[in-house]
C-alpha cells in the first residue's frame, strides 16, 4: 500500500509514517507464540485503553500497531512519547549510572515521594514553577502541554536536594518512624524515649539527605560504635590536647545532672578555656575528639545534649588513655 499513516503524538505533535516504511510483518511465531506489537494492541484494545504514554523508543511501533488497530477494526488510541532519561554523562540512563530499580532506592534511603517528584520532573514541569509538589500538587498541576519531546537529565545532586527537602518537611515523629528500620538493620542502639528520639531528630534531619545518612549520624551516639579515627589521635598527639581533655572530664564529672543543655554546653566549653588556657581550634578539636572521635563533623553543642554523662566521661576517658 502506498498509504501513509499519520497521528497527532500527545508530546511530538503530527507525526507521518509511509506505509512502506514496513513490509508485512510477523504476528505469530513459529512455536504460535503472539509477539509484542500484536499483544500489545489486544491487550489496550480489551481494555479500552485511551491514550498511550510510552518512551520515544517506541515510536517505531507506533506504525505496526496502529495497522493492526485497523485490521481490528478497533479504535486508535492517542499515543504520547515521552523523552528519553539520560545520566549526567549524557549517554541513555542504565544500570552503570548507579540504581536501576524502586527498592535500590529505598533501600537507599530515598523517600517515595521524593523519587515520584524528582522522576515527574523529568520531562515535565509545573505550570507555577514548582520544584518540590506533593502527589496531589503534582495531579492538580499535571497537564500534557507541558511535556518536552527532549531528552532529560537524571541529576543526582538534584534528586538528593528533593530528597532532602521532602525529609525535612517531614514530621519528627513521622521522619523517626521512616528511620528506625535503618537503624535496627545496621545495629544502632538507641535511648527509648520519645522525646530523646523526637530532640535527635529535629536536631539531626538538616544533616540529612538520605535515611542512610542519618544511620551515620546516629552511629555518633551510640557508644558501641565510638572509635578514635586516625585524625583524632593525630590531634590527640598535640602537646595542647591533654589540658584540654583533662579539663573536659573534670567540667563533665562536676556538671550536676545526667544530660548537657546547649546552654550548660557553652558554659561548660568557657571553663574548659580557662582551666586548660587553650583556644581556637587547639581547644575545640580535641573537644570533639573526646566526643566523636574525630576532630570535625557535627557541632557538638548538638550532639552533646543528645549524650549522658556516663556516655562522655566513658569517651573522654578512652581518649585520655590514648594519651
Amino acid at each position: 500500500s502506498s498509504k501513509s499513516y499519520s497521528f497527532t503524538d500527545l508530546i511530538r505533535n503530527e507525526v507521518t509514517f509511509p506505509a512502506n516504511m514496513v513490509g508485512d510483518f510477523i504476528i505469530l511465531r513459529s512455536d504460535k507464540m503472539p509477539v509484542y506489537n500484536f499483544c500489545c494492541v489486544v491487550d489496550d484494545a480489551m481494555m479500552k485503553i485511551t491514550h498511550v504514554l510510552r518512551a520515544e523508543e517506541h515510536l517505531s511501533n507506533t506504525l505496526r500497531q496502529m495497522m493492526i488497530y485497523e485490521a481490528l477494526g478497533e479504535k486508535i488510541p492517542q499515543f504520547g512519547h515521552l523523552s528519553i532519561i539520560l545520566g549526567e554523562d549524557r549517554q541513555k540512563l542504565s544500570k552503570r549510572h548507579g540504581a536501576t530499580s524502586c527498592n535500590e532506592f529505598k533501600n537507599r534511603g530515598y523517600l517515595p515521594e521524593a523519587l515520584l517528584n524528582f522522576m515527574a520532573l523529568l520531562g515535565w514541569s509545573s505550570p507555577k514553577g514548582d520544584e518540590i509538589l506533593s502527589i496531589d500538587e503534582m495531579i492538580k498541576q499535571f497537564d500534557l502541554d507541558r511535556m518536552i519531546p527532549s531528552a532529560a537529565v537524571f541529576d543526582q545532586k538534584k534528586f538528593n536536594w528533593v530528597n532532602a527537602t521532602h525529609l525535612r518537611a517531614l514530621p519528627d515523629n513521622e521522619l523517626w518512624e521512616r528511620l528506625k528500620g535503618f537503624l535496627d538493620a545496621a545495629k544502632v542502639t538507641y535511648k527509648k524515649d520519645p522525646n530523646w528520639q523526637k530532640q535527635a531528630v529535629e536536631v539531626l534531619k538538616s544533616a540529612m539527605e538520605t535515611l542512610v545518612d542519618g544511620v551515620e549520624l546516629f552511629k555518633l551516639l551510640d557508644d558501641n560504635f565510638f572509635e578514635l579515627a586516625p585524625e583524632g589521635l593525630e590531634t590527640l598527639k598535640w602537646p595542647e590536647a591533654k589540658p584540654v581533655v583533662q579539663a573536659w572530664i573534670d567540667c563533665v564529672k562536676n556538671h550536676h545532672h545526667d544530660t548537657i543543655t546547649e546552654s550548660e554546653f557553652a558554659e561548660i566549653q568557657n571553663k574548659v578555656k580557662e582551666k586548660s588556657g587553650q583556644k581556637g581550634k587547639f581547644l575545640f578539636m580535641p573537644t570533639r575528639v573526646c566526643v566523636i572521635g574525630k576532630p570535625h563533623g557535627t557541632e557538638l553543642k548538638l550532639l552533646v545534649p543528645l549524650l549522658d554523662k556516663k556516655s562522655l566521661l566513658h569517651r573522654a576517658e578512652s581518649c585520655l588513655a590514648k594519651i
